[in-house]
């Protein structure tokens, strides 16, 4: 990247690529104190994230079904990025824009690096 171009990140949580990565996806996001606080959550927050993500992963995967099996939110989301870096640079602003999913590919550290 050169010198003044800048980057920007569009952040989101992401949802699950597939129907058989909704329980992962589910565990991932339930084991995330910051969206979910629980108390102890050094030692309950795993087991809870286990527990719930199993509980609510049938319920889940049948809500994708009926929207053809995946969410669009990634997709969307890499279709916003690329009309905003067009439009950054077509005004001046050298930049990038990736998008940058905390609990889905591309992970916000893969977009950084």
């Amino acid at each position: 990247m050169g010198k003044d171009k800048k980057a920007v990140l569009l952040l989101n949580l992401g949802s699950p690529e597939s129907l058989s990565d909704v329980k992962r996806f589910l565990y991932e996001l339930f084991s995330d104190s910051e969206i979910i606080k629980i108390p102890f959550s050094v030692i309950l927050q795993k087991p809870f994230a286990f527990f719930i993500s199993r509980i609510r992963a049938k319920k889940s995967i049948a809500n994708y079904e009926k929207i053809g099996g995946s969410s669009p939110l990634i997709e969307i989301t890499k279709k916003q990025a690329k009309l905003l870096e067009k439009k950054l640079n077509k005004h001046g602003y050298s930049s990038v824009v990736l998008p940058a999913m905390k609990c889905a590919n591309p992970r916000i550290r893969q977009s950084v690096e």
